[in-house]
């Protein structure tokens, strides 16, 4: 598809964005602006990384969990950290109110309980890590230093994951041109969550505690992938080098990527967990659709109150424009919820009947000036669903708890 592409002298894009959110596949990367690196997860075949544990996985569910296996209730709870703030994060989870059960396999002690201080690192997990880097032309740090990251979902039973920064500047080649290695890093996977059950007092998540602490090797590109197709490409070209070594897992789960996507209209969206690399290029037209279709309905509703657009390239966005945009949002649509619980005391639906029985309530928000920007469900020329402001708000109110 021939479009006609403007950019200023410093590589932004001019003009208002072309294309058809409805036809992703012929959405064209460089006149949107498109940006994309990859990060890519690899399990490695060795012992546990801070524990001298065994790397084994036990194929059970949550109804053949040996009764045997010790359980431990946990619950998290935000602190200050180095900084002396609370981290944005663990406080919006902490008001979950969620409880996690952990089940001890045979192959997790007291190091994945969070109760003994971790070993240093697996001497084979160190080695293969610099294999990797060697074969990625990427160059070694003088000196291993144990990172934590937070992790508030309940997955680690410390409340972060240990990650080592081993190497840092390499570069992979593909057929249609290189690509920066900016970091790689050794790291721990997380638990594996086997149930999640609600209560009145919130949620009880359950997790198995196996595959907490096996190595990972971390990689991550620069933003230097040119397309949808060559995205796929790379993590081709990715883990045919990690299979080289003959010493990283194999099988469904042991590898994944996840996808840093932006177009110059939208902001930087990271799609985890993807698998399956004949997806790659799909996934990643859907987002840029996405970004495009709420590019559009921003500025279309910015209209509607009289407010400064959205620049067709965010880093030309003022931040001190946007904060009275967010004012005048604020009180266009006043944050005023009203309890509609009555409404509904005689609805069908077994999912309202169940929970207003349980004690919860039914809230409704007045949305003005949104009336008919909701969406409703359509599909693509692909036959995917397009993008609806109406499941964003929902996806963000099931992160929050929320029902419905």
């Amino acid at each position: 598809m021939n479009m006609l592409i403007t950019l200023d002298p410093m590589g932004r894009v001019m003009g208002e964005p072309i294309g058809d959110v409805g036809d992703a596949d012929a959405l064209e990367a460089t006149g949107l602006g498109f940006m994309c690196g990859l990060e890519v997860h690899q399990q490695l075949a060795t012992g546990k990384l801070h524990s001298r544990q065994a790397g084994d996985l036990h194929d059970v569910t949550i109804e053949s969990v040996p009764e045997h296996w010790p359980r431990v209730l946990r619950k998290l709870r935000p602190a200050q950290g180095e900084s002396g703030q609370v981290d944005v994060a663990a406080r919006f989870e902490a008001k979950r109110g969620r409880r996690f059960i952990y089940i001890q396999s045979p192959n997790s002690g007291l190091i994945e309980l969070d109760d003994q201080p971790p070993e240093g690192h697996d001497e084979d997990a160190v080695e293969l890590a610099l294999t990797i880097s060697g074969l990625m032309r990427a160059h070694p740090v003088p000196l291993l230093q144990t990172m934590r990251k937070t992790v508030v979902d309940g997955s680690n039973t410390s409340g972060f994951q240990r990650t080592t920064l081993v190497a840092t500047n390499g570069v992979i080649s593909t057929p249609d041109g290189d690509v920066g290695v900016d970091v790689i890093c050794l790291e721990e996977d997380s638990a594996r969550k086997l149930d999640t059950t609600a209560t009145k007092d919130g949620e009880i998540v359950t997790w198995n505690l196996d595959r907490l602490g096996i190595p990972l090797i971390e990689i991550a590109t620069a933003p230097e992938v040119q397309s949808p197709e060559h995205a796929k490409v790379t993590a081709q070209v990715m883990g045919t080098i990690l299979r080289d070594t003959r010493r990283v897992r194999r099988g469904l789960g042991s590898i994944r990527q996840d996808l840093n996507v932006s177009i110059a209209c939208g902001d930087r969206v990271e799609i985890k967990g993807c698998q399956d690399l004949d997806w790659i290029p799909r996934i990643i037209r859907l987002e840029m659709a996405r970004q495009l279709h709420f590019y559009r309905l921003a500025n279309t509703l910015r209209k509607q109150l009289s407010l400064p657009a959205l620049p067709p390239d965010r880093r030309d966005t003022s931040a001190e424009v946007e904060a009275a945009v967010d004012n005048a949002v604020a009180t266009a649509i006043p944050l005023d919820i009203h309890d509609v619980s009555a409404v509904f005391s005689a609805c069908e639906s077994k999912m309202v009947a169940t929970s207003l029985a349980d004690g919860a309530a039914m809230l409704a928000l007045r949305l003005p000036h949104l009336g008919g920007n909701l969406g409703v469900k359509s599909e693509d020329s692909g036959g995917a669903q397009l993008p609806r402001l109406g499941r964003e708000l929902a996806s963000a109110a099931r992160l929050a708890g929320v029902a419905g």
